[in-house]
């Protein structure tokens, strides 16, 4: 399927080994880039997976990642809620979470009791589980499912309804050079990747170079 191809292998999971490669600097641990990564591309695949709305990443964790620790299916609703939803939302694990990196030991533990308890996250296993469900268990389980293609058309389908906002930028609104590659658009499934060209290359969302012509201007 050219969506987990170029969502799940090509972004997020080359992103994930970019961040887990990168050094840690004081609090700029990137613990929560590498978590809410994680957690974008559980979304998706529980939404190709059949989940309802709101359900994606509890669906997933209940479904692919317990099959690496049984422990993911017990804290599915915490993932989607308070950490989820906190991250994406408010750039904050919500109160009982805990992020580290550095420290799997104490992953998936929880520190104290009642009131003071606090679940313990390390972003690097879980980055390393997530990486290893997707290969093992979500991917080839997907590939062949048709409620995933399905799925797969609609959410492009939506994609291209949403990209009229774009197009009706206005025209003074600041362009690229004509020589600049552009997309194409496949809705049975997903965008093409832009065709490459000698001094560069777009891959959805990613520039790999910017063309030589391109200068910067003070």
């Amino acid at each position: 399927m050219k969506l987990l191809d170029l969502a799940i292998d090509q972004y997020a999971v080359k992103d994930l080994n970019t961040m887990l490669a990168a050094e840690i600097i004081d609090e700029g641990a990137i613990g929560y880039p590498i978590v809410m990564t994680v957690l974008a591309a559980c979304d998706l695949l529980g939404h190709l997976g059949g989940a309802p709305k709101h359900r994606e990443v509890q669906r997933y964790f209940d479904t692919h990642m317990k099959s690496v620790n049984p422990l993911y299916s017990e804290v599915a609703k915490i993932a989607q809620n308070q950490v989820r939803n906190g991250i994406a939302h408010q750039y904050l694990a919500k109160y009982g979470i805990t992020i580290f990196r550095a420290h799997p030991e104490v992953h998936l533990h929880v520190n104290g009791g009642g009131a003071k308890a606090q679940l313990y996250l390390d972003c690097e296993p879980l980055a390393q589980d997530f990486i290893k469900s997707y290969r093992e268990h979500a991917r080839p389980a997907l590939v062949t499912s048709e409620v995933a293609r399905k799925k797969a058309v609609a959410l492009f389908d939506g994609f291209a309804k949403a990209h009229q906002e774009v197009v009706a930028l206005p025209s003074d609104f600041p362009r690229l050079p004509p020589h600049w590659p552009g997309p194409e658009w496949d809705n049975s499934e997903t965008p093409l990747l832009i065709s490459p060209t000698a001094s560069g290359t777009l891959q959805g969302g990613t520039a790999t170079e910017l063309p030589s012509t391109l200068t910067a201007t003070a």
